[in-house]
């Protein structure tokens, strides 16, 4: 689907591939056509004309790059949402409308909020008619506000403050001519993390589609709804936003777009607006997509389109300025060069996400990055998949889609337990507050596969990067890596081999596709009372050796702790001390006083030990 094969399916669900691409010429012939057959039930494929054979990650890896997406208009089959992956549970209710009366409302209340309009005229510079085009409408949003102390309000209207907000409708036309409604963003003026999608549930839509014309064969996308109206109204140009930031291209959107010929990918100009034009290029086809950096390569300047209209540029230069990517595997430094200033520029943003929740354990490692591969190992019972759930709950609350692969703990508890953690509370004592902290969580960008037990690691990855094309997710949690040896079976290998083989795969899927996989892998046999180091990792050196980070998790005597033996990145290297919250089913970071009360009632002057995190 994704490479433009054409093919069917036979009366035993098996895929046949009109010609081979492993072949030599079939000259379209009959008789040398539809050999090729790939096995649903296990996903290999067997080709009857040149023996061809392997599993589907083989299949795709020797296609090549498996996001570039045919835009051709003669492709037939398409990729599209409901064509679902077997092996990921989605968590999703059937898409939910847009009431038309309340977005005629948003748009009526924009002429009734001057400080609405004078925000669209004076500080982003946009003029009337282009916001008019776009139907921008406002809305007043009251929230609650940030105390530190609740007790320190009390009414109320003390809790609460009220936001003008601006309002962007996601509109197309149907077949029939006819604007059909999706959704609207709100978000404040005043704060830019205060939006929300309304209604909740409801389906994915481009901003400013229904000003494209329908014989435009060329496009411009733009990773914000300000800067799609600044490009517009400077050159013209039909220009639409994505619906949520730089690394969100969902799948049911790629279709509007197979009629472009020529698409300019328009994304911030810093370290993560760049990586996801980068995406975004690879999964609507690369040859077609041309890369605009706003600060053409200087150290200053504006960051996006709408920060250049605002300082007087001609947006018509930088887009003329819009470059291919480069050869995937031929680089010099010269297409290097912005990307090394850009990182050493923004070191916070290179350093990745941090966690709220064990922000000692990001002292440690700086952030959390893509394209790396985690392993944490600890002793049975000690928590690894209830601290890895927590950990990847911090993340996906910040933006990071995830995909669990729990192999040990059925879905259905892996959920319960991320559900509690995220209610930070029991839900089995608190059960009439479900709906209400479901409907909450199920808005999170977090999917499960639905292996469980031994499983071929070829099914895994295939399920990966089924997940990453479709719902551009960046960070894998895998538990554990012992449930996937059995993909070598038969081979002669022995287990260290095989557990060697899958970190080979493993390592090179994080690499190739700048996702971050975080990965369980249970410890060798230690004597009971000694702490864990970085040798204790089963298998041979080689999980290590890949590795990016090896974080180990250990028993003390009073509490435990998490040790980083292992940072690629910084080099730091420590131990972060934690304990369990009941009230709210998390781990907690113990405080220097509670560690050194710990280790004053074991009579042992350890304290030397916690200078690395604790100290800082």
């Amino acid at each position: 689907m994704r490479k433009n094969l054409v093919f069917k399916r036979n009366e035993k669900n098996q895929i046949m591939l009109k010609e081979c691409p492993f072949c030599h010429d079939t000259k379209s012939k009959p008789t040398n056509l539809w050999k090729l057959y790939i096995y649903t039930d296990n996903g290999r494929y067997f080709c009857f004309r040149c023996d061809a054979q392997g599993s589907w990650f083989d299949f795709q890896k020797r296609l090549g790059d498996p996001y570039s997406i045919s835009h051709s208009k003669n492709h037939g089959h398409k990729l599209t949402a409901t064509n679902q992956h077997p092996q990921l549970n989605l968590m999703s209710n059937q898409p939910k409308t847009l009431d038309q009366d309340k977005l005629a409302k948003y748009i009526s209340n924009l002429e009734k909020l001057p400080q609405a309009i004078d925000y669209l005229k004076n500080v982003r510079k946009l003029d009337a008619r282009v916001y008019q085009a776009y139907k921008i409408g406002s809305c007043v949003l009251r929230t609650y506000k940030s105390l530190k102390d609740p007790d320190e309000a009390n009414t109320l209207s003390d809790r609460t403050e009220d936001h003008i907000c601006i309002t962007f409708p996601w509109i197309e036309y149907n077949a029939a001519g006819k604007e059909v409604f999706h959704r609207v963003k709100i978000r404040s003026i005043t704060e830019k993390s205060l939006q929300r999608l309304e209604p909740a549930g409801g389906r994915w839509g481009w901003f400013g589609m229904h000003l494209v014309p329908e014989d435009a064969k060329s496009i411009i996308i733009t990773e914000g709804e300000f800067d799609a109206m600044a490009v517009y109204q400077a050159t013209g140009l039909p220009a639409i936003s994505l619906p949520a930031g730089a690394n969100c291209l969902p799948i049911e959107l790629l279709e509007q777009l197979e009629r472009f010929e020529k698409i300019w990918i328009w994304m911030d100009d810093d370290v993560v607006g760049q990586q996801g034009a980068q995406k975004c290029a690879k999964k609507l086809g690369v040859e077609r997509c041309s890369i605009v950096q706003t600060r053409l390569g200087l150290k200053d300047g504006p960051k996006d389109a709408n920060d250049a209209l605002r300082q007087g540029l001609d947006l018509k230069i930088l887009l003329s300025q819009a470059k291919p990517l480069p050869h995937k595997e031929i680089v010099s430094f010269s297409e290097l060069r912005e990307q090394v200033y850009r990182e050493i520029a923004n070191p916070d943003q290179v350093a990745g996400i941090k966690s709220t929740s064990f922000p000692n354990l990001s002292k440690l490692l700086k952030g959390h990055r893509k394209g790396e591969l985690t392993i944490f190992s600890g002793p049975t019972g000690i928590g690894k998949t209830t601290l890895l759930a927590q950990l990847s709950l911090d993340y996906v609350m910040q933006g990071i889609p995830t995909l669990w692969g729990s192999f040990e703990l059925h879905n259905v508890r892996l959920a319960k337990k991320l559900l509690n953690q995220f209610a930070k509370k029991s839900l089995e004592k608190n059960i009439q507050e479900f709906e209400l902290i479901a409907d909450k969580f199920q808005e999170l960008p977090i999917y499960f596969m639905r292996f469980h037990g031994s499983t071929e690691l070829d099914q895994v990855l295939d399920a990966m990067e089924y997940a990453l094309y479709v719902y551009d997710v960046e960070h894998v949690v895998i538990d554990n890596l012992q449930f996937m040896t059995p993909m070598v079976t038969g081979r002669g290998f022995d287990k260290f081999e095989q557990l060697d083989f899958a970190i080979s795969k493993l390592r090179n899927f994080s690499t190739s596709k700048n996702v971050h996989i975080s990965l369980i892998i249970h410890p060798r046999k230690e004597d009971s009372g000694h702490a864990l180091s970085t040798n204790s990792v089963f298998g041979s050196a080689k999980a290590t050796q890949e590795a990016d980070n090896v974080i180990m998790i250990q028993h003390g005597k009073f509490y435990r702790y998490l040790e980083v033996t292992k940072n690629r990145f910084s080099g730091d290297l420590g131990k972060v001390a934690y304990k369990y919250n009941s009230s709210e089913n998390t781990f907690v970071e113990m405080t220097a006083e509670e560690i050194q009360e710990a280790e004053k009632r074991d009579n042992r002057p350890t304290a030397s030990l916690w200078k690395s995190a604790i100290s800082n």
